[in-house]
C-alpha cells in the first residue's frame, strides 16, 4: 500500500528555501517524493540546499531569486513551469527581520521610519496546496520585532481571506494554510534573540 504521505511525482517550490526551515521544508517535502525547488537569493545559497537534499527519495533544484522582485518571481516560475508544467506545492517560507524595523533598546515605536513598514512594489483537477509560513510572534507579543510581528500577523490574516476566497472559486482543488514554527537561532536572529526579554504579558 502507498504511504498517505507521499509527495511522489508532485511539484513543489520553497521561497526562503537556503534558510534553516525553508531548507528543512525541501528535505522533508523531497524525502517524501516531490521533486523541489528551492529559492532563494544567490546560486551559492540555492545549492547549499540541493546538496543538503542530495539522496532523498525526490529531487531538488535551484531556483536563484529574489522573492521581492516581480520579474525574478516570475522568471523562476517560468523555469518551474518549463521543467514540469505546474506546480502543486508553494510554501511560503521566506521572510526575516528587516533591521530599519527593528527597535533599538529604549527606541519609542514611533520613531521608526514609515518606509521600513512598506513592502517595495514593483482550471485543472488536480488537488494544489499554498502553505505560508507566520510564526508565534504574530500570536504573541515579542518587543523590539515591530515590523517582523505585523508582517506576520498580516500573513495569518490574508491566508484565512485567500482559503476562503480559493475554496469558492476552486473548492477542495486548491488549499491554503500557514503554520507558526517556534524559534529557531539563526545567523540572521542569533544577536537579537540573545537580547531578547521574556514574552510581553506572559
Amino acid at each position: 500500500m502507498p504511504s498517505p504521505y507521499s509527495l511522489e511525482g508532485c511539484v513543489a517550490v520553497v521561497t526562503g528555501g537556503s534558510g534553516i526551515l525553508g531548507s528543512a521544508f525541501s528535505r522533508a517535502l523531497a524525502s517524501a517524493g516531490a521533486a523541489v525547488g528551492a529559492l532563494a537569493r544567490t546560486n551559492d545559497a540555492v545549492a547549499s540546499t540541493v546538496d543538503a537534499t542530495a539522496g532523498e527519495s525526490g529531487e531538488a533544484f535551484g531556483l536563484p531569486a529574489e522573492v521581492l522582485e516581480r520579474s525574478q518571481a516570475d522568471r523562476a516560475r517560468e523555469t518551474v513551469l518549463e521543467r514540469y508544467g505546474r506546480v502543486d506545492i508553494l510554501v511560503n517560507a521566506a521572510g526575516g527581520n528587516v533591521p530599519e524595523a527593528t527597535l533599538v533598546e529604549g527606541e519609542p515605536f514611533f520613531d521608526l521610519p514609515l518606509e521600513a513598514l512598506t513592502p517595495p512594489g514593483d482550471a485543472d483537477t488536480a488537488s494544489r496546496s499554498i502553505v505560508n509560513v507566520s510564526s508565534l510572534a504574530a500570536q504573541r507579543t515579542l518587543t523590539r520585532v515591530a515590523g517582523y510581528a505585523a508582517v506576520k500577523e498580516a500573513v495569518e490574516s490574508f491566508t484565512r481571506w485567500l482559503a476562503v476566497d480559493c475554496a469558492r472559486l476552486y473548492g477542495d482543488r486548491l488549499r491554503v494554510n500557514a503554520i507558526a514554527p517556534g524559534f529557531f537561532a539563526a545567523d540572521q536572529n542569533r544577536a537579537l534573540l540573545h537580547g531578547f526579554g521574556a514574552f510581553s504579558g506572559v
